[in-house]
């Protein structure tokens, strides 16, 4: 009888910063294959800043030859983390790669027009990714921004599959529709919403970690069209920010000049709200002569 001894899960990352594409995963396809000890990866998370857009085609055939992994998912990124690190305005490109026996790993891209709604029934929902849902399923979306509703797309997801969980983000580096690039496996493309489910031994942990504070007091929409916000308890929006701006401390001002959010209460029905009833979301837009807000949700 021989003496196996079976694959343990494993995970590792590495990042570079090496100006060229090829010369950064080279880099990286090093690192990973010392840290996983050679052992061919089933998953391979891959992140690439905008600094390397022209190359962005040559991802999927430059990662499978330095590592052979079974699947591939990412996306462009303005910011790339990685391996305890953070680069932003210079080239870096990260990848994490996973070792996960007894795990099924299904890959997809959806594209906007291909979900009717998101109540649609847990079968259609299979059907569109791609796996039979058995089991509690842990989910990694990525979506571009200017081609699909990450948040309806969510909801669909929590109904068809519950007690599943369902982490991600957005695209980014891009500055316009087609301008970011998703990855899944060995296809590059440019809009619509990519991921992976994970199903088996494995259990996904989430956690968040905004960093925001709030200020100012909670207020009621009573005027809004879809991500345009008109009017808070009555009043013009931005007149609302203007006299919020006018009472901070210095330095509280000098941050909403660069990191001002909005806070989205996420239930209705209470009477008091806290810390984490909230959903962040950025401003991402003012129209001063209409008094109004762009935010990055759909408000009510």
């Amino acid at each position: 009888m021989n003496d196996v001894t079976p694959a343990s899960m494993r995970w590792a990352s590495a990042l570079s910063t090496a100006p060229s594409l090829p010369a950064a995963l080279d880099e990286i396809g090093a690192t990973l294959r010392s840290t996983l000890g050679g052992v061919r990866p089933d998953l391979a998370l891959v992140f690439v800043s905008a600094h390397h857009q022209p190359a962005y085609a040559r991802v999927p055939e430059i990662v499978a030859d330095q590592l052979g992994a079974t699947t591939l998912v990412g996306c462009s990124a303005g910011g790339v983390i990685g391996a305890g690190r953070e680069v932003e305005d210079e080239p870096a490109v990260s990848v994490t790669a996973a070792v996960l026996p007894e795990v099924s790993i299904h890959p997809f891209h959806v594209v906007p027009e291909a979900i009717s709604d998101p109540a649609s029934d847990e079968q259609e929902w299979q059907r569109l990714l791609g796996f039979d849902g058995a089991g509690e399923l842990q989910v990694l979306i990525i979506a571009d921004p200017f081609t699909a509703d990450a948040e309806r797309f969510v909801r669909g997801l929590d109904r068809a599959l519950p007690g599943s969980r369902v982490v991600g983000g957005l695209a980014s580096g891009g500055m316009q529709p087609g301008g970011n690039a998703l990855y899944v496996d060995d296809r590059v493309h440019r809009g619509g919403i990519a991921g992976v489910a994970l199903g088996g031994d494995i259990v996904l942990d989430t956690i968040v970690a905004q960093g925001c504070r709030p200020i100012g007091e909670p207020m009621f929409v009573t005027s809004a069209q879809e991500n345009v916000l008109y009017a808070l308890d009555g009043r013009p929006a931005v007149t609302v920010l203007q006299e919020l701006y006018r009472g901070l401390a210095a330095a509280d001002q000098a941050l909403c000049r660069q990191s001002l959010f909005l806070g989205i209460a996420m239930h209705d029905a209470r009477e008091r709200y806290r810390q984490g009833d909230f959903l962040v979301r950025n401003i991402v837009g003012i129209d001063a002569a209409a008094g109004a807000l762009a935010v990055g949700a759909e408000l009510r």
